[in-house]
């Protein structure tokens, strides 16, 4: 499995991360949030990358809303996207004791407990839905656990983010072969192993299943993991509550997860990933560019090159048709329908 590689050394910028974080970790959190909040808002209101994604994405998984209901969750998530930002460096500089008073409810932990009961280890799938290092200290309760990490690109803030969750019982693998081999081991032994299955892989540990009726490129990490261990599969998120504090939801995976049909098992790992935020479609990232990559032959969508009358027979038909293109049968691909 390739990984991608940590930049140059930037001990500036680490520095100034370090102190953002320790200062953040001083304030209360609701100033944090409030203040993560006003920069969505910001996003929301400008042309701005964060937003022109945000709704290309929303707009091609969520094609059953209206136009405003759509419009509304770009700006509700810019803002809780906002709000997760600003609390990773209050809740990376906090104590695990002080993150566990975080905690305002858990459900579903039964699900949990039982899987780590039955010692064929547990798979934690956590969508970027909520805060989810928030699970650092919880899972702290069950013993040691394992996560599948990707390097961040400046050498200081990879370091500072690792000592972080580290602190708290985690033990990092990286994404590289080696680090697969760290998880199997884990698994074997029957311990917990955390990865983010919405995070878009190189092209050599991936292939493409749907989500939300979309190709996507996909992990194949967790259909092998499942199918050399046996562990059991569950999904989490922790999402910001009306007290303040969070709330952790655990959630059994669909079955498929290690079906042999590739596709399948991998449409059925979006399937979990799509229920999870079905929970609060408001604090998902749909900032991120989760279509990024596309099969050969295909042009992303995240590009306003592509859907120029020359280059738009290579967008995926679905693609176009959740935008509002017509199909070539109508009016000819790349042409948009004459408003009346």
């Amino acid at each position: 499995m390739a990984t991608r590689k940590v930049s140059t050394s930037s001990p500036l910028l680490g520095a100034l991360v370090r102190m953002v974080a320790w200062l953040s970790a001083r304030f209360p959190l609701g100033f944090s949030r409030a203040l993560g909040r006003g920069f969505g808002r910001i996003a929301a209101a400008r042309q701005t990358r964060l937003r022109t994604v945000s709704e290309l994405n929303i707009d091609l998984c969520l094609p059953e809303w209206s136009e405003d209901e759509r419009r509304r969750l770009v700006r509700r998530s810019l803002m809780e996207t906002g709000a997760t930002a600003s609390e990773m460096g209050a809740l990376w500089g906090r104590s695990p004791e002080d993150l566990a008073q975080l905690v305002a409810s858990v459900e579903g932990g039964e699900l949990l407990d039982s899987a780590v009961g039955a010692g064929n280890g547990v798979i934690l799938l956590l969508p970027h839905l909520g805060n989810w290092e928030l699970f650092n200290p919880i899972l702290t309760q069950q013993g040691r656990f394992f996560a599948l990490y990707r390097s961040a690109r400046i050498e200081q803030i990879d370091r500072m983010i690792r000592e972080s969750r580290e602190r708290t019982g985690c033990r990092m693998a990286p994404a590289t072969s080696g680090g697969v081999r760290l998880l199997l081991r884990a698994l074997r032994d029957g311990e917990v192993v955390v990865i983010l299955p919405d995070q878009e892989p190189v092209k050599t540990a991936g292939d493409f299943g749907q989500f939300f009726g979309v190709p996507a490129l996909t992990m194949t990490l967790v259909r092998g993991l499942l199918g050399r261990t046996g562990a059991t599969a569950l999904y989490g998120f922790a999402l910001r509550g009306p007290s303040g504090r969070f709330d952790i939801n655990y959630l059994p995976a669909p079955e498929g997860l290690d079906d042999a049909d590739v596709e399948v098992a991998l449409t059925r790992l979006n399937y979990g990933v799509e229920r999870c935020i079905r929970h609060c479609p408001e604090q998902y990232q749909w900032s991120y560019k989760r279509f990024k990559s596309r099969p050969e032959g295909e042009l992303t969508p995240y590009r306003s090159r592509s859907f120029e009358p020359e280059n738009i027979q290579y967008v995926d038909p679905v693609i176009l048709r959740r935008l509002g293109f017509l199909s070539a049968d109508s009016v000819g691909l790349g042409e948009k329908p004459q408003e009346e």
